[in-house]
């Protein structure tokens, strides 16, 4: 029923938000499968979370609901139900009294229309840069482009100001570049998958586990500026638990390996000719674990580490991915690590003596390369070599030890 899958867009958007610090998992599940109403009092939405639960709202079903319209019900819900009965259907992209004229114009993307909605009212400069930021952990790059030229047009100086920051790192500022023909299509609780044209069965599924900020230490777009969308489709996979994915993906997996299984499971998956696994940071050995498990084509690790303090922790989890190795055929690991930091090159280390992966060192030709790996990289007009070069190369080519750049 429509409702109910309303009703569970409204539960992972407040989810992700962190905002059922009041609700317990007995009342959400209640919630989602109908039988609960909870009320806006019950759940004390804070304006961020609002933000997180319009947006979802927005690009899942398409309704334009405002800030003061939300305020009219008392339970989410009344909410889904006026949504699933058309209440919002008709509703304009802007109020009738809005005398600018592209926030007028229905030609305009449709992200253009729903940030003049989250942004009609004032804001803070740290509430826009979270709403800045929760757009750019979402959008595709023709979404980047289409939101920069409305922007531009209108005159709105901070949007234009993060969006020119997003072109020039991705390295199209002031070029005539093509965007990547990707769609977003949200496979529930923060799994979003990234498609662009062909048949799935002709290309590679990439399965990427995030960061604990849920993002490859990058923005979503500035990533898939880097993929082929007619070779590869990309699957992300949050840490909506901030454990780097020792809590899985709740409700759905309460541990790494169950949300491994869970993975495996989804139609999605089967429908492709090879899938492969990346990571970064504390998604590092979920990526290697998936690839191993799964027997996936490849799987790599950007900067991947152990939790500080925890020995017992390293050696448990190298067992653990050399049995699933073990079991599926040996899957190719990599494990890519800046050159001078000590914890992500011991991660690497540990893989490969203990498990039979590859290491990669990354080193810079000036400055020293640090964590966020991917995100230096990418500042440095270099990603698109080591997406290339690792994640994106052929199944038969060989990983370099190391890379200056």
């Amino acid at each position: 029923m429509k409702v109910l899958a309303i009703r569970q867009t409204i539960a992972e958007a407040l989810e992700f938000a962190n905002a059922l610090e009041h609700v317990t998992a007995q009342d959400l599940a209640a919630f989602v499968a109908g039988s609960q109403a909870l009320t806006i009092e019950q759940i004390r939405l804070d304006s961020l979370a609002r933000m997180e639960l319009l947006i979802a709202l927005e690009t899942e079903h398409g309704v334009a609901v405002t800030p003061a319209a939300f305020e009219r019900f008392e339970s989410l819900a009344a909410l889904a139900d006026a949504i699933a009965t058309g209440a919002f259907a008709a509703a304009a992209s802007v109020s009738p009294d809005d005398p600018a004229p592209w926030r007028q114009d229905r030609r305009q993307p449709r992200i253009a229309r729903l940030y003049e909605r989250l942004t009609r009212h004032p804001r803070t400069a740290n509430q826009l840069n979270q709403l800045h930021i929760a757009l750019e952990n979402r959008i595709t790059p023709a979404e980047r482009d289409g939101l920069w030229a409305a922007m531009r047009s209108a005159g709105a100086e901070a949007a234009t100001t993060w969006l020119e920051g997003l072109c020039e790192q991705a390295g199209i500022a002031g070029q005539a570049a093509t965007a990547p023909d990707f769609s977003r299509q949200s496979l529930g609780w923060g799994l979003r998958l990234y498609q662009g044209g062909g048949d799935p069965a002709d290309k590679v599924l990439i399965l990427a586990f995030s960061t604990r900020g849920e993002r490859l230490m990058m923005p979503m777009p500035s990533l898939l500026q880097q993929l082929d969308s007619q070779r590869f489709d990309l699957l992300l996979v949050p840490d909506r638990s901030r454990s780097s994915y020792e809590r899985g993906l709740p409700p759905l997996a309460e541990s790494t390996q169950t949300l491994i299984e869970y993975l495996a499971r989804l139609p999605v998956l089967k429908a492709y000719g090879s899938v492969r696994s990346m990571g970064s940071s504390g998604g590092g050995y979920a990526a290697l674990l998936a690839a191993a498990t799964l027997g996936l084509e490849m799987g790599v690790s950007f900067a991947g580490r152990f939790p500080a303090g925890r020995h017992w922790l390293r050696l448990q989890r190298v067992w653990a991915l050399r049995q699933a190795r073990s079991r599926s055929g040996g899957a190719p690991l990599l494990a890519v690590f800046g050159g001078p930091k000590t914890r992500d090159r011991k991660f690497a280390q540990a893989f490969v003596r203990g498990v039979g992966a590859r290491s990669l060192a990354i080193d810079y030709v000036e400055g020293e390369a640090g964590h966020l790996i991917l995100a230096e990289v990418l500042e440095r007009g270099h990603l698109e070599t080591l997406i290339g070069q690792t994640i994106c190369a052929e199944a038969s080519a060989h990983w370099p030890e190391a890379l200056r750049l």
